[in-house]
């Protein structure tokens, strides 16, 4: 399955859920002389709010690779109090709100990644 299809899926179902979701969309940036780097690189592909909790969702395929530019950025979220995760699918985006929803702390401490 493509990235794009398991966002949509992902959209989808926070949406459904209530969820004030939308999609980041970074690009370059054209400046005078030359080109730069949005300030946003590194952002995940979905943000999403609920509750007064911040969500930044960064959706990959099963082998699709975390660069460390998305990883510093999902801590830099987390140090600042949204909750911060990877998925590469439906199933793994309900198995963490599920986690979240049971212990709102427990992710504190967790990977951004569920590990199988």
């Amino acid at each position: 399955m493509r990235e794009s299809e398991i966002q949509k899926q992902c959209i989808d179902y926070l949406k459904a859920h209530g969820f004030f979701v939308w999609r980041n969309h970074v690009q370059r940036v054209k400046i005078s002389g030359g080109s730069a780097n949005n300030p946003a690189k590194g952002s995940p592909d979905i943000f999403a709010i609920k509750q007064g909790t911040f969500y930044a969702i960064e959706v990959k395929t099963p082998i699709g690779k975390v660069s460390q530019i998305q990883r510093t950025w999902l801590q830099t979220a987390k140090d600042h109090g949204a909750v911060s995760m990877v998925v590469r699918s439906i199933e793994e985006l309900i198995q963490f709100l599920d986690l979240f929803r049971d212990n709102p702390n427990c992710l504190q401490n967790f990977p951004f990644e569920i590990l199988n």
